[in-house]
């Protein structure tokens, strides 16, 4: 705006005049062909899921215009200052497509046509959903309109550990403009989600293992209002003891975080080959060593969102940025007992996902809402929403012995790993195999205890 980098979200239409110069990345193509710095970004494999890119264009396009041979540490500088974030690329691609960008211009190059849909530009990159990604024209969850769309909010649990004693929704039910409140009640089916197994309720009403659990959703004529009834939403709880670490878990007094089970203990892998206690005695070298990896966060750019809205035939069709369209389509299927066939999810563009995106989230709640009340639901999570619910990747605890003859060869390895995969199974018992697998490296060593 005015030639400066200005975010969007924070302007007000006051602000704006008749000498109020505006420039979007919609404006950079013109005619139907692409800036330079738009053709930089696609062939140097600078635009990945597209959610940072308009504001990367933005301000790659106000750098050069004051400078057109910027170096790396110049461009750094000024992202920073901005500040543009970026989860995909790793920055280097973005810097390198910049400097290009402002190679072409200062040599004259002006717009280019856009490729036809297949063709390539020096790259297997350039395609339609490029085009469209620096363009403007990507739709994300957040972006998607429909006629008489309703919009969800969720209540999640208030503790990690406690008994569900009582809903009351009156309240939210009475606030106007609210058109339905869903608990568990409302689910006609299983209601139980999951990956490797159906361990988590889709909305709870016994009890919450976690703070992400949800208890209720509300879907209303706005945003605001469905914000507003949801803290309506009274919730009785006993509070009971909480389990945080596997060392509370494997405790012989530890809480039973899942009903029905003996134990906490959600998978054990093993991997035994030669004899590695006389594969150590015969090595030059031995080397034990104990590690530890924290939760990590999957860090994507953009919070999760979704819409989902009936079709003519009585089915349904949900639009969302999963990673695992078929178990959501099957998840949908168990809890309002519907045919597969009449269930239709569509993986619509993602801000990034890195592997935080394949477990449920709210699909079933949008499900509900567009089937109980006829028309287009959509949810958009906050950052902090987002946070609080999607699991993260696990933490571990490993010991590693690991033996070698006089000339490197590796002849055994004796490890440990214990990894914490939260209230529920999701993805851990996969994950802990590939732990295992993956203990001795590329390496073939001839004696293993894993």
């Amino acid at each position: 705006m005015d030639g400066k980098t200005t975010r969007a979200c924070l302007v007000k239409m006051k602000r704006i005049n008749e000498s109020t110069k505006v420039f979007t990345v919609e404006s950079l193509a013109q005619g139907g062909k692409l800036h330079p710095i738009q053709k930089a970004f696609i062939e140097n494999g600078a635009v990945q899921c597209g959610f940072c890119t308009p504001g990367m264009l933005m301000s790659a396009k106000v750098l050069l215009d004051a400078n057109l041979h910027p170096t790396d540490e110049e461009i750094k500088t000024y992202l920073t200052k901005n500040p543009n974030l970026c989860r995909c690329t790793g920055y280097i691609n973005i810097i390198k497509s910049i400097k290009i960008a402002g190679e072409l211009i200062a040599a004259g190059e002006g717009h280019s046509e856009l490729e036809s849909e297949g063709e390539r530009v020096r790259s297997t990159q350039l395609y339609r959903h490029a085009i469209d990604k620096v363009t403007g024209a990507t739709e994300y969850g957040a972006d998607i309109k429909m006629e008489g769309m309703l919009h969800g909010k969720l209540l999640l649990a208030e503790y990690p550990s406690a008994e569900i004693l009582n809903i009351d929704t009156s309240a939210a039910e009475k606030v106007p403009g609210v058109a339905v409140v869903i608990t568990a009640k409302d689910i006609p089916g299983s209601n139980k989600i999951g990956n490797l197994h159906r361990d988590q309720p889709t909305i709870a009403d016994k009890k919450v293992n976690y703070i992400g659990d949800s208890v209720a959703s509300v879907f209303a004529e706005t945003p605001e209002i469905a914000d507003e009834a949801v803290k309506k939403i009274r919730v009785e709880y006993k509070v009971l003891p909480g389990v945080f670490t596997p060392s509370e878990a494997s405790r012989p007094d530890a809480p039973i975080v899942q009903e029905g089970m003996k134990n906490n203990l959600c998978n054990h892998a093993l991997i035994e080959r030669g004899d590695v206690e006389e594969a150590f005695n015969q090595c030059e070298v031995v080397v034990e060593r104990s590690y530890t990896t924290p939760f990590l966060e999957h860090g994507f750019m953009e919070p999760e969102s979704g819409v989902c809205f009936k079709t003519e035939d009585d089915g349904i069709t949900l639009l969302i940025h999963t990673q695992t369209v078929f178990d959501v389509r099957s998840w949908i299927a168990e809890n309002l007992d519907m045919p597969e066939e009449k269930i239709r999810v569509v993986q619509i563009p993602q801000g990034g996902s890195f592997g935080g995106k394949e477990d449920p989230i709210f699909e079933v709640h949008l499900a509900l809402a567009a089937k109980i009340t006829g028309r287009p639901c959509k949810l958009v999570l906050t950052r902090t929403e987002s946070l609080r619910i999607h699991v993260k990747r696990h933490p571990t605890w490993m010991t590693f012995k690991t033996g070698a003859d006089k000339d490197g060869n590796i002849l055994a390895v004796k490890a440990s790993v214990t990894s914490d995969t939260g209230c529920y199974v999701s993805l851990g018992a996969d994950v802990l195999a590939n732990m295992v697998l993956f203990c001795a490296g590329p390496y073939f060593v001839p004696n293993l205890y894993l």
